[in-house]
C-alpha cells in the first residue's frame, strides 16, 4: 500500500463516508421550502395588482360602488371628498377603508371613514362596517 500525501490508501475513507445524506436532504427541503414561499408572495402580489386594476378606480383609489353607498347615506352626497382609500388582500376579498369627507346638517365639513370586505373575483361589496 502507497502514501498519498501522507495517508495510506487504506486510511482515505470512501466518498460517500464523507457526503452527510440528512444535511443535504435537508438543504433540498428549505430550498423547496424558499421557493414555495416565493412563488405564493408572488402569486399573492399579482393578486394586489389585478384587484387594485380591476377594482379600484384609476383616478382617485375609491372603490365605485362604495362611494355610491356612502353618497346614498350622507346628508349632502354633493360634498363628497374622497380622501383615501387603504387596502388589504386576503383569502377570497380584500379589506377596505376609505376615508372621506362631506357636509353634515349644519354644514360643517367633517371626516368619516368606512370599512367594506370586496370579493376579488367581481369587485363587489360583501359587507359594510360604518
Amino acid at each position: 500500500m502507497g502514501f498519498v500525501g501522507g495517508i495510506q490508501n487504506d486510511d482515505v475513507p470512501e466518498l460517500n463516508n464523507l457526503i452527510n445524506e440528512e444535511k443535504i436532504n435537508s438543504i433540498k427541503e428549505t430550498i423547496a421550502m424558499e421557493k414555495q414561499i416565493l412563488k405564493q408572495k408572488e402569486e399573492h402580489d399579482k393578486r394586489i395588482v389585478e384587484f387594485k386594476e380591476k377594482c379600484l378606480s384609476s383616478w382617485d383609489g375609491s372603490h365605485r360602488e362604495l362611494v355610491k353607498y356612502v353618497k346614498k347615506n350622507m346628508h349632502n352626497p354633493k360634498s363628497f371628498e374622497h380622501v383615501e382609500t387603504q387596502y388589504g388582500v386576503t383569502g377570497d376579498y380584500a379589506g377596505l377603508v376609505m376615508i372621506y369627507r362631506g357636509t353634515n346638517s349644519f354644514g360643517a365639513t367633517v371626516s368619516n371613514s368606512i370599512k367594506a370586505k370586496v370579493s376579488l373575483e367581481d369587485c363587489s361589496v360583501i359587507s359594510i362596517e360604518d
